[in-house]
């Protein structure tokens, strides 16, 4: 993949000539990094797609912590990152010159957040959430109860909501959810919770896919799964 040094927006991208052909933008997890995606952006590559793989804030070359997963630098920059990739995703789109309904999103573990909240602000081509979630609040509670944190603070939870797609109109946007019934990371419900309410508004556009005895991975199953359903997307 080509590295675009942009300034404020580095990121990595093969093309695909035909322009008939979807877009992949790849969102990777918490303390991962561009290199984590690099297989499965060949696979898509290879199998006719575009891929797109941005820099994240606080990973890669922008400003990346020694330790992700200190506990003070995660809870306090965990959504901070979500927050700021979803704001940031205009730009992208713009750099690489594609339109809204040309794109699908992909999005892994905390990457799964980051394009579920994108998806609440605008209507794509398609979105696959792998390991993460859609519902932010409940996902968050989840988090504290686990860590034996108190409840959310008044300013995250304002954050939260403003991005929570429970909390938005349902997009008509194409989705695929992808978990594994085992995550301990990311628990299942928050992607369980945004489903519910996807169904109770009768959409038909989304389809959940539940993995026995997966824990928090990507694993083979699960990229053959999402290469068919681009595959019959297209």
């Amino acid at each position: 993949m080509k590295r675009i040094k942009n300034k404020h927006l580095p990121y990595h991208i093969a093309t695909i000539k035909s322009k008939a052909s979807k877009t992949i933008v790849l969102y990777h997890g918490w303390g991962s990094k561009v290199e984590g995606l690099l297989d499965v952006a060949e696979t898509l590559f290879e199998e006719g797609f575009s891929v797109v793989i941005p820099e994240l804030i606080y990973h890669d070359s922008r400003g990346p912590f020694a330790n992700h997963f200190q506990p003070d630098i995660m809870q306090s920059y965990f959504w901070k990152t979500i927050f700021h990739s979803i704001d940031e995703f205009p730009k992208l789109l713009q750099s690489i010159d594609e339109k809204m309904e040309d794109v699908v999103l992909l999005g892994s573990s905390m990457g799964g957040f980051i394009a579920n909240g994108i998806a609440s602000k605008h209507s794509l081509g398609g979105l696959i959430s792998v390991n993460g979630s859609g519902s932010f609040v409940r996902s968050e509670t989840l988090f504290r109860k686990r860590d034996g944190r108190g409840e959310i603070p008044n300013n995250l939870l304002k954050g939260l909501k403003n991005y929570d797609l429970v909390e938005q109109a349902c997009t008509l946007t194409p989705t695929l959810f992808l978990h594994g019934e085992c995550d301990a990371i990311v628990p299942i419900c928050g992607q369980e919770d945004y489903f519910r309410k996807v169904m109770e508004e009768n959409r038909s556009h989304a389809e959940f896919r539940r993995y026995p005895g997966v824990g928090h991975e990507f694993t083979d199953e699960m990229v053959n799964d999402v290469l068919a359903w681009l595959h019959k997307l297209s």
